[in-house]
């Protein structure tokens, strides 16, 4: 006796009754379950026409979140869209949209200010601007 998987459509609809996805990222997780390349094209297609997924929408929001929630920079948030799957050409056509070097001012300050609040008055100012140096490179700037 084999098990029937439920169809792709309706599990993409699940898996983003969860969270989002982006497309790319959606057809990877289906496959991971066993569908085939054909139903997951017509499944994303589906989820398109009715509105259940829009990559564009999604990537505003995820890069909004990204630099006002998590305060990451440039740097991390491409890397992190590209581990989604997202195709280099789209990150950089979003990036480009939606991401704002005016805000990634305004949070690489805020991140200095809140780290300097932090760390020991007695460090020296070498050591301080290494420390700072640090924590923007692994928060992407």
């Amino acid at each position: 006796m084999t098990l029937k998987l439920p169809g792709s459509f309706e599990k993409a609809v699940k898996l983003l009754y969860y969270r989002n996805y982006f497309s790319d990222e959606l057809e990877q997780k289906l496959l991971e379950f066993g569908y085939t390349e054909k139903e997951i094209k017509v499944a994303i297609h589906k989820c398109i026409d009715g509105k259940y997924m829009n990559d564009e929408v999604y990537a505003k929001d995820y890069i909004e979140n990204a630099l006002a929630g998590r305060r990451w920079g440039y740097n991390k948030i491409q890397y992190k869209m590209s581990e989604k799957g997202v195709p280099s050409e789209k990150i950089k056509q979003y990036l480009s949209a939606y991401y704002s070097k005016e805000k990634e001012a305004e949070i690489k300050e805020l991140i200095i200010k809140e780290k300097e609040k932090k760390l020991p008055v007695e460090i020296d100012s070498f050591k301080k601007k290494g420390i700072l140096q640090r924590l923007l490179f692994l928060k992407g700037f």
